[in-house]
């Protein structure tokens, strides 16, 4: 597996290069190297882009006759023009090769450990003409009394970004690599990088990286899907109060294949009746 760091200055893994190569002992050690290192990385070429066009068809079918009051009354509020959508495990969007694929699946656990959960899986929809989004982390220290404990520990969570459109700097979002490590970084001193992504291609990072979602400036909706894997004793309680990190309904639960069932040890709460 070559780790190679493009002109941006991501660190870069393709997923095709993977499968005919496969990882070595030493890979494992050099990507947890490198992830530690700056907490981003990409993985190019993971899906189809003609699979995630289908994707980005069933979704703006799933949200076409929701108004933006809708968003507002039903959905997070991220930012100006902006939505956080709980997904739910229908068709397409329940397919095991979508949030369990096995090259992700490996990278999961080589980053966080052999035992890996799903926390969330949504959406965020950036309609055309928002506002930059505030510098954010998706949560707040864990030790928030220690803040340099904190900042030190390995990777308990990981956001992975699947576009469903290619995102760039007209609507993507910047990254402030190396800031998970520290809770007094200066993003002023330190300007963040926007990673260019093209469909099929996804990008992940540490989930106390330091990132914002920029104005949408492009000529259409960009619409995410972020799937986050988390060691299992981890649960974000802060982001999902008004909606649940998953939709499930038992049906949909004893669909999911045996292999992939302990993703999901978290979230059976979320089992909806109907």
């Amino acid at each position: 597996m070559q780790i190679t760091k493009n002109n941006e200055g991501f660190y870069v893994v393709d997923a095709q290069e993977v499968a005919a190569t496969g990882i070595r002992e030493d890979d494992v050690r050099l990507l947890r190297h490198h992830f530690n290192c700056c907490g981003c990385l990409i993985v190019e070429n993971l899906f189809t882009t003609e699979y995630i066009d289908l994707l980005k068809l069933a979704f703006d079918k799933k949200i076409e006759q929701l108004t933006e009051g809708d968003f507002n009354k039903n959905n997070y509020v991220v930012g100006d023009k902006r939505f956080h959508i709980t997904m739910s495990l229908e068709s397409p969007f329940d397919d095991p090769n979508l949030y369990g694929h096995p090259l992700l699946i490996l990278l999961m656990k080589m980053l966080l450990g052999p035992e890996v959960a799903l926390d969330s899986y949504v959406a965020v929809q950036s309609l055309v003409g928002s506002a930059n989004q505030g510098l954010h982390r998706d949560m707040e220290a864990l030790f928030e009394d220690n803040l340099t404990v904190s900042g030190q520990l390995p990777p308990y969570a990981i956001t992975v970004i699947l576009p469903l459109v290619d995102v760039d700097q007209s609507c993507g979002t910047v990254l402030w690599s190396e800031s998970h490590h520290n809770f007094g970084y200066s993003p002023v001193e330190h300007p963040g990088i926007c990673p260019v992504v093209r469909r099929g291609s996804v990008y992940l990072w540490d989930y106390r990286l330091l990132h914002l979602g920029l104005a949408n400036h492009s000529q259409r909706d960009r619409p995410i899907i972020s799937l986050v894997y988390s060691k299992p004793w981890f649960m974000d309680a802060r982001n999902f109060g008004k909606e649940p990190p998953i939709y499930m309904t038992q049906s949909q639960y004893e669909k999911i294949p045996a292999v992939l069932k302990s993703l999901f040890v978290k979230l059976r709460w979320t089992l909806q009746s109907h």
